[in-house]
C-alpha cells in the first residue's frame, strides 16, 4: 500500500474511532488503545483493544491483556490493522474460536451521477423522531435481549449529545424507512450505522439514503465521506458504484466470554 493511502486509511479509521470514543474510558497502551464504556457493559462494540501491533504476541498474550485491561465485557474484541501481526495471531485466534470480520475503509473520491428515489433525511432532534428512529433500532436488533436494546438505545442518544455524531431518519412517502449517522471529523465526515427496513430493501432506497447523506454532509461542511464495510458480500461495489474506493483494511476478530 502506498504512503498515500497508508495515510487517507489512518484517517477513516480515526474518525470511526472518534465516533465510538464519546463517554468512553480511553487508555493508550504501547501495543495499541484500549477503549471501553462501564456505563453500557453489554454493548459488545462499545469495548475493545483496537489497532493492536504485536507481531511477537502469543494468544495467551493477548487474552491475559484482554482480562486485564476488559475484565467485564460480554466479549473479548480485538482490532488489528498491522500485517504482521494479523499473520501472527490470526490463524491463532481462528483456531481458538474468534468470529473474523474484515472491514474496508473506504474514501468517497467522487459524485456519480446516480438516479434515485428520493428520501427525506431529518436529524433526530425532537421526540417523534426519536421514537421513530428507536423502534427501527429495535427491528434491527430485533432477537436481541431486550435489556441489551435498551442499552444500544441510551448509547446512541450519549453519543448524539457529547459528540456531532448525529442519527438521521429517512422517510419514504412520509414513513420512516431506515436510519444513517454521520460524524463529522474535520474535512470528513464518517458515515456509520445506516439500516433499512427489510422490506424497503432491494428498490433503490438505500442508495437514495446514501445520496441524501452526501447532501447532508456537504452542507455540514465535509469535503468528503468515508465508511467501513464487510470486505466480503455486495457491500464494496454498492460503495463503489456511490463513488467510493478502498484505501485500507481491518480484522476484527470477536468471542464471547
Amino acid at each position: 500500500m502506498s504512503v498515500q493511502l497508508d495515510a487517507l486509511a489512518d484517517e477513516v479509521f480515526e474518525a470511526s474511532r472518534a465516533a465510538g470514543r464519546a463517554g468512553s474510558v480511553v487508555r493508550r497502551r504501547p501495543y495499541g488503545e484500549v477503549v471501553t464504556d462501564p456505563d453500557y457493559p453489554d454493548v459488545f462494540y462499545a469495548h475493545g483493544l483496537y489497532d493492536l501491533h504485536a507481531p511477537d504476541w502469543t494468544l495467551a498474550d493477548l487474552e491475559a491483556v484482554l482480562r486485564a485491561e476488559l475484565p467485564h465485557v460480554p466479549a473479548d474484541r480485538v482490532h488489528i490493522r498491522d500485517p504482521l501481526t494479523r499473520d501472527r495471531l490470526g490463524p491463532l485466534l481462528q483456531g481458538a474460536g474468534y468470529r473474523p470480520e474484515h472491514k474496508v475503509a473506504m474514501l468517497e473520491v467522487s459524485d456519480p451521477a446516480l438516479g434515485a428515489r428520493k428520501v427525506a433525511l431529518e436529524p433526530v432532534v425532537t421526540p417523534s423522531r426519536w421514537m421513530a428512529h428507536d423502534a427501527l433500532l429495535r427491528a434491527q436488533w430485533s432477537g436481541t435481549p431486550s435489556a441489551v436494546i435498551e442499552q444500544v438505545l441510551r448509547l446512541t442518544r450519549a453519543r448524539a449529545e457529547a459528540v456531532s455524531d448525529r442519527p438521521y431518519l429517512a422517510t419514504h412517502h412520509a414513513q420512516p424507512i431506515g436510519v444513517v449517522s454521520l460524524h463529522q471529523q474535520r474535512r470528513l465526515a464518517y458515515v456509520h450505522a445506516l439500516y433499512v427496513l427489510p422490506d424497503a430493501r432491494r428498490r433503490g432506497l438505500g442508495t437514495a439514503i446514501m445520496l441524501a447523506a452526501r447532501t447532508v454532509a456537504r452542507e455540514r461542511g465535509a469535503e468528503s465521506l468515508a465508511l467501513l464495510c464487510l470486505r466480503g458480500g455486495w457491500l464494496p461495489d454498492f460503495y463503489r458504484r456511490l463513488g467510493y474506493v478502498a484505501v485500507g483494511e481491518e480484522d476484527t476478530w470477536t468471542k464471547a466470554r
